[in-house]
């Protein structure tokens, strides 16, 4: 996991957000939104920990844009897990999304900014 800071302005975002393919009880809380990632909150896993999703090194991860109707999909590193209280903050860098995806994201930023 890397421990590089981000370097992008972020927005707040607070949307309940899920890991592609999962259950509803592995969904996260995404706190803030940028070009090149977001932070969530997350109930932390329980053991035995999984080798994918947010308790691996990437995640697939679907993120409704506010008031926008939109979804956008990402693969998404890990770069750091803190314990947040009861809660777990997971920092995340967008490694891959489609151009269609990536342009919503700016165009979205670009409204709210």
């Amino acid at each position: 996991m890397n421990t590089e800071q981000r370097s992008m302005d972020r927005v707040e975002i607070g949307r309940f957000v899920g890991s592609e393919g999962s259950a509803a009880t592995s969904g996260f809380f995404a706190v803030n939104l940028s070009r090149g990632g977001m932070s969530v909150l997350r109930i932390p896993g329980r053991e035995p920990k999984l080798e994918n999703g947010l308790d691996g090194d990437f995640a697939w991860v679907s993120v409704p844009l506010p008031d926008r109707g939109n979804t956008l999909q990402a693969v998404a590193e890990v770069v750091h897990r803190r314990e947040y209280g009861p809660l777990q903050r997971v920092g995340l860098r967008f490694r891959y999304m489609s151009p269609a995806d990536r342009r919503l994201l700016d165009d979205y930023l670009a409204a709210v900014a």
